[in-house]
């Protein structure tokens, strides 16, 4: 019965500990939340500097995974913020493997009807439906919706070979910088240690000094 249950706990809760960060992508504001396994909690907007704020809040939480919403008609045809949505997710992946390295996927997700659905969330808890509230609470529903159905129907950013070839060269450049000037601190921070010990050293000896003078005997002439 174990074997069972934890069979299908693994089959249809994959997602049980992966921590993911959810994204309601607009030209005006975007909405994020996070999610750890199954709770979910919106996080707020941004404005600018979208794809930097993601990957610092990436970096920050320790995410195994971005799930953008992916926008639609509602007879599932593409719509113009579609194509703006697909640029934006390879910019933000692009950004991910040149800071974080190339283990994070970006995961588009059909996001059709969130907006509506986080209004009427909203507005059933006795809360006004502000803008900034309303694309954060989306962004919640398409990591629920993404968890709840297993990721199903999702699809991966990919990036063309020679892009991430250069990414990774970025990654591994600036991961050779990030340890070369740890390496310089850490030296600097042994040497002033150092200078410490050496300074404790002379204070002490000169402490000992004049007792050594009182244990000397006068020679006898």
């Amino acid at each position: 019965i174990v074997d069972a249950a934890a069979a299908y706990t693994k089959e249809n809760c994959r997602y049980l500990n992966v921590k993911s960060l959810g994204v309601d992508y607009g030209l005006v504001r975007t909405g994020l939340a996070v999610t750890s396994g199954y709770h979910f909690e919106p996080i707020g907007i941004f404005k600018i500097n979208v794809t930097d704020s993601i990957v610092d809040y990436s970096e920050r939480l320790g995410v195994d995974q971005i799930v953008v919403g992916w926008p639609l008609h509602k007879n599932g045809s593409v719509a113009e913020q579609t194509n703006l949505t697909y640029d934006f997710g390879v910019c933000l992946k692009r950004a991910l493997v040149e800071r974080l390295g190339p283990n994070i996927p970006v995961l588009f997700y059909d996001e059709r009807y969130t907006s509506r659905e986080a209004v009427a969330l909203i507005e059933t808890r006795g809360d006004t439906a502000r803008p900034g509230t309303v694309d954060a609470h989306a962004a919640c529903l398409i990591l629920e919706s993404f968890y709840r159905e297993n990721g199903a129907s999702s699809k991966a950013v990919e990036l063309p070979e020679d892009v991430l070839l250069d990414c990774l060269e970025r990654y591994k450049k600036r991961h050779e910088e990030i340890e070369l000037l740890r390496q310089v601190v850490l030296g600097e921070r042994e040497r002033r240690l150092q200078r410490r010990r050496d300074s404790i050293a002379r204070e002490a000896e000169t402490l000992e000094m004049p007792l050594r003078k009182k244990k000397k005997k006068k020679r006898k002439r």
